[in-house]
């Protein structure tokens, strides 16, 4: 089961500008190539955020931060096309990786339309089964988990989802460093 919903002009606005923003923190910190693709990226990331706020009744804590959870206590991915797997990163070039003990939840974003298509832990997919190479831009290893894979949710999990969160991060008090 999935959440389908639309956004509202004022939604809409200011997860836009939430991903223009983003765009533009990331061209001061100089991160490679930012061309066409990575607008669009940022402004649909920001976007799944908000659907994911919007539908949990959770705070969005994407307004300008630089990281931390994306829905507290959740992280959230975007898609936009129907063919595409969440993505789970492991630790790379300084980076921090993707905490195995966090929920990733994964939304499909086309237009003003939105889908929560289902969550899972980091563990879950951080599998030999999901690993793949990248590409010579970025060769290292990374999981792309199928949504078929993913756990179903629907507007009566939040709670339980958020307690589920919240115990699996109870026995970690120190920062994952990943």
């Amino acid at each position: 089961m999935s959440l389908k919903g639309r956004f509202n002009r004022d939604q809409l606005y200011v997860g836009a500008m939430e991903g223009v923003h983003r765009n533009i923190c990331a061209i001061d910190n100089t991160i490679g190539d930012l061309g066409t693709p990575h607008w669009q990226h940022h402004v649909v990331s920001s976007l799944s955020e908000l659907a994911v706020s919007v539908e949990s009744g959770r705070a969005w804590t994407g307004c300008g931060r630089q990281a931390g959870f994306d829905v507290d206590p959740w992280q959230v991915r975007a898609i936009e096309g129907k063919d595409h797997r969440l993505f789970l990163r492991p630790p790379r070039n300084g980076r921090r990786g993707d905490n195995p003990k966090h929920i990733f939840i994964l939304v499909l974003v086309e237009f003003d339309r939105y889908e929560i298509l289902g969550w899972l832990h980091g563990h879950e997919g951080m599998v030999e089964t999901y690993a793949v190479r990248g590409d010579e831009r970025d060769p290292g290893l990374h999981w792309r988990v199928p949504r078929s894979i993913l756990k179903p949710i629907s507007t009566n999990d939040w709670s339980s989802l958020v307690e589920l969160a919240l115990l699996e991060l109870d026995d970690k008090v120190v920062e994952w460093t990943g």
